[in-house]
């Protein structure tokens, strides 16, 4: 007697197809471990996406020279470098806290505010500049920092232009309340100064540069050095969310580029003049001559940690405690951290009296 199923199939072939699509279900379900073990050991050979804010300023050589894919120093070091341009380094700030941006390129000014209150997560790995870059021009019957009393300077409220002269006024005892800071973006400070809504302006090269070629220097001059009571320091400040996803080794690609990138800005000054003025929209031999008279190439990206550097940025703080847009001291422990620096190249840390 043949024993049956309900279905009238003999049981012997049902169970030849059950072991059949058993089989075939081990041979799929191997299949996609199989890729789903192997796709992580691809995606890691894939470089890491960095995404950095630029801005309207010669500081940024690095960076260009970083993100352009001809020089290839992003990919050398396993990165996808892409830039996006910003007016200033506040809207970088706001790209980066809306989660657009890995690298926000900001003045301490800046970044102190968003770090103390708690508002933003940041690593400053390495230095990004260390110089004195700020410049007054005005009238030419303004003399000297004590005469812009009573004056209107145009510059960016909150930023570098607005610390570095509220510090050179300090140091030479001009009050501040003396002074009317009207504010106005880099890309109209020229056509504001020229009409007259502004004595002065004050914020980096070119814009103080071409404001005297444009207006003619028997119109306009540069008054003073403000930068005998300020220079900018700004680490490069990795988000910490990018930090977490990239770890050390994320990090430390990152740094070795970075240290590259400076390195063939100052070996290939007229190139990275070029690139430069080309992001920028500006004349190649004004750039060449702000990097190569101006002291760029020379001492404005060290790519390093100092004490000195440090003590700008407590400075800063004072500066910012002074004018209530802070209310404490930062905890830099908590935002400078110089172990992947000290791995990549332990000689650029230069730390004595702080330890970080």
């Amino acid at each position: 007697m043949t024993i049956c199923d309900p279905t009238n199939q003999p049981v012997a072939d049902q169970f030849k197809r059950g072991v059949r699509r058993w089989a075939w279900s081990l041979i799929s379900v191997l299949a996609t471990l199989a890729l789903a073990l192997a796709a992580p050991a691809a995606r890691a050979n894939d470089p890491i996406p960095v995404r950095a804010a630029t801005s309207l300023n010669v500081a940024f050589a690095p960076m260009f020279v970083l993100g352009d894919s001809s020089i290839g120093i992003g990919k050398k070091h396993g990165l996808d470098v892409r830039l996006r341009m910003f007016p200033t380094g506040i809207a970088g700030m706001e790209a980066a806290l809306a989660g657009e941006i890995d690298i926000p390129v900001m003045n301490a000014a800046v970044t102190l505010p968003v770090f103390v209150g708690g508002r933003a997560c940041f690593k400053g790995v390495v230095n990004f500049v260390d110089f004195g870059a700020l410049r007054v021009v005005g009238k030419t019957d303004i003399k000297s920092v004590n005469d812009l009393a009573g004056k209107k300077v145009g510059t960016v409220p909150g930023a570098i232009g607005n610390t570095g002269l509220h510090l050179w006024m300090d140091m030479h005892k001009v009050p501040r309340d003396k002074v009317t800071i009207v504010s106005v973006q880099p890309q109209d400070m020229i056509p504001t100064l020229s009409r007259g809504d502004v004595d002065a302006i004050v914020w980096v090269d070119p814009i103080p540069a071409q404001a005297i070629t444009v207006l003619g220097a028997d119109k306009v001059h540069t008054i003073g050095n403000v930068n005998e009571a300020y220079r900018d320091v700004v680490p490069i400040n990795l988000t910490c969310k990018w930090v977490e996803q990239y770890g050390d080794k994320g990090v430390e690609r990152f740094i070795a580029a970075w240290i590259e990138a400076v390195e063939y800005v100052k070996a290939n000054p007229e190139k990275a003049a070029n690139l430069t003025a080309s992001q920028l929209r500006q004349d190649p031999k004004l750039i060449l001559d702000q990097m190569t008279k101006g002291g760029w190439l020379a001492t404005a990206w060290p790519a390093n940690m100092t004490d000195a550097q440090i003590d700008m940025l407590y400075k800063n703080a004072e500066y910012l405690i002074s004018v209530k847009r802070l209310d404490k001291m930062p905890d830099l422990g908590n935002w400078i951290d110089t172990k992947w620096l000290k791995r990549v190249a332990p000689t650029r840390v230069q730390l004595q009296k702080h330890k970080f």
